[in-house]
């Protein structure tokens, strides 16, 4: 029965709160919006924020991390470099899914940082790959000879997936 007044206490005075700061009173001297942030109300409701502030220092380690060559790989061409705000740079392909190096990342410095704070701090030449990022072997021809010989061993067709074991019988 207390648990129930005193929750219903907190309530009533919350909402006491909310009114007064989207009142019209504070509308008419636009002073509602700085009200709102000061006591932590938006739209009615009180918002409490859990942000934790991160040091410079640990910003710059992220970004050193994220430029480690186990975690991402240079571009091998001239031209592939990425630009935002006058800042170009070579663009770095990561090696991992990002949820992968997120995880290797806190492993590494028993940090407690999260993974949208750990994605937004990722510097912008540093992406995901993508099929027309591939410079090398790997192209569509080859990654299809690969998968159909995938799809041949595990219909036991074939004995290998090896696709150079599978041109030479098709050749020969």
């Amino acid at each position: 029965m207390m648990l129930t007044a005193k929750k219903h206490n907190k309530q009533n005075k919350q909402t006491k709160l909310s009114e007064i700061a989207v009142g019209a009173i504070l509308r008419k001297y636009k002073f509602r919006k700085q009200t709102q942030t000061e006591l932590g109300i938006y739209g009615g409701r009180v918002i409490k924020s859990k942000r934790k502030c991160i040091t410079c220092y640990e910003v710059e380690q992220i970004k050193k991390f994220y430029e480690r060559p186990d975690v991402s790989r240079i571009t091998t061409g001239v031209r592939s470099t990425v630009t935002k705000g006058k800042c170009k740079h070579q663009k770095r392909l990561l090696t991992d899914t990002l949820k992968n190096v997120y995880k290797m990342y806190i492993t590494e410095s028993k940090s407690k940082i999260g993974f949208i704070t750990f994605n937004r701090l990722k510097p912008f030449w540093v992406v995901s790959p993508k099929e027309t990022d591939r410079d090398t072997c790997l192209s569509k021809l080859c990654e299809n000879i690969r998968l159909t010989s995938r799809a041949l061993t595990t219909s036991n067709i074939i004995k290998s997936q090896d696709k150079h074991e599978l041109l030479k019988k098709i050749c020969l």
